[in-house]
């Protein structure tokens, strides 16, 4: 059974131009960057991290910049909130209620260390209220964490708008771009954004590559210790083959695959217009390959679980996130009740995806939704 895979915004396959330009890296050019001093193979490597380094850098327009290569957005989150606050000591961050739950949890992590968190909320789109905002920024504010595009309905956040904000409160500003960049332009001359983390499995590229793009004036306290990697930030071995893969996703990504994959999200959002009593969660203003999806008066957990036997693989705003069955954080900041917040799922369309594989989930749906409402106490038939 070939299965149709809608959960892009978890991970993507790698592209085999991707893959091809990692392979050399495992079978030839092996050797470590931190071998430099020793031999020429040491040598090679450290050229193909330096390049990949100031690609990330250049495409980012980040002059006053370092690249510190992680090993996921994960890490580079942590690194900037915790490495930030560490080297601070004291004060308060202010972050969004719909934030990734590696910010989140994060902070609060660094709440039980003392650091005071501050939560800005948003409105029924996702969209961060920026008088809130201001008003919760003051002179002990440390860090100000509001992400670019939302993990699960993928709203896009107005950068320029905050990074006044906080330029003008004189607070440095962190954002995760973790599921927009390259899909959308950062331009970091133009943004007053501090630091940026950008992952690399989302748009083609491999897993086990990251970056914290963070200003050269910065400091940051290192989470891991022990070499001199990356500006002695990020002690370990880097992954060269990941990194090298990273710049060449970056590189491939075009217009053309943007507009491919909003292709896709606009005809299935015409189509699941004929399964009634349903909501759309995602605004127009949204990443272009996710879509959210309330389907009223059932489970979302009972319908993944049903496409999945289909061999469709679409994830739950609620348990798939976080290994519980607590509804969704996100759905919940933009007003949802726990009942509509249960009923969703993330479709997550990519540049792999047809047509062809849309019109036949959208006949899955039509059958499983109408078989879940059946048996549900909550339906009623019009």
């Amino acid at each position: 059974m070939n299965r149709i895979y809608f959960d892009n915004a978890a991970t993507t396959k790698v592209d085999d131009e991707v893959l091809n330009a990692m392979i050399p890296f495992f079978t030839q050019n092996y050797a470590i960057a931190s071998s430099i001093f020793s031999h020429e193979d040491g040598l090679i490597a450290q050229e193909a991290l330096e390049s990949a380094r100031a690609f990330i850098l250049d495409k980012l327009s980040a002059k006053d910049y370092r690249c510190i290569f992680t090993s996921n957005p994960t890490e580079s989150n942590n690194l900037a909130l915790k490495g930030i606050a560490f080297s601070k000591k004291k004060g308060n961050i202010v972050v969004s209620k719909i934030e990734d739950l590696s910010i989140i949890n994060t902070c609060r992590f660094l709440q039980k260390k003392g650091f005071e968190i501050r939560y800005a909320g948003v409105n029924n789109e996702g969209v961060v209220n920026l008088n809130e905002l201001n008003n919760l920024i003051d002179d002990n504010t440390i860090l100000v964490s509001i992400q670019h595009v939302n993990q699960e309905i993928g709203t896009l956040q107005d950068l320029i708008s905050i990074g006044e904000i906080c330029k003008q409160k004189n607070c440095l500003y962190h954002c995760d771009a973790t599921f927009s960049f390259p899909f959308f332009d950062i331009d970091l001359s133009k943004y007053n954004i501090d630091l940026l983390t950008i992952g690399s499995d989302t748009y083609y590229g491999p897993k086990g590559a990251s970056a914290l793009i963070a200003k050269n004036s910065i400091e940051l306290e290192p989470l891991i210790t022990g070499g001199y990697q990356e500006y002695n930030l990020r002690a370990g071995t880097q992954n060269i083959p990941a990194i090298v893969g990273m710049q060449k996703a970056i590189e491939i990504f075009d217009k053309k695959i943007y507009d491919y994959i909003k292709n896709l999200k606009d005809y299935f959002l015409e189509k699941i217009n004929q399964i009634p009593h349903i909501r759309i969660n995602s605004p127009k203003m949204s990443h272009p390959g996710i879509v959210n999806v309330t389907f009223l008066f059932i489970e979302g957990e009972s319908l993944t679980l049903r496409l999945n036997l289909r061999g469709v693989s679409v994830i739950t705003g609620s348990a798939c996130f976080s290994k519980s069955l607590e509804a969704s954080h996100v759905l919940l900041a933009c007003g949802l009740t726990h009942e509509l917040a249960h009923g969703s799922i993330r479709f997550s369309f990519g540049k792999f995806n047809t047509l062809k594989e849309i019109d036949q989930t959208i006949e899955y749906l039509k059958e499983d939704v109408a078989f879940l409402r059946n048996l549900s106490p909550l339906y009623k038939e019009d």
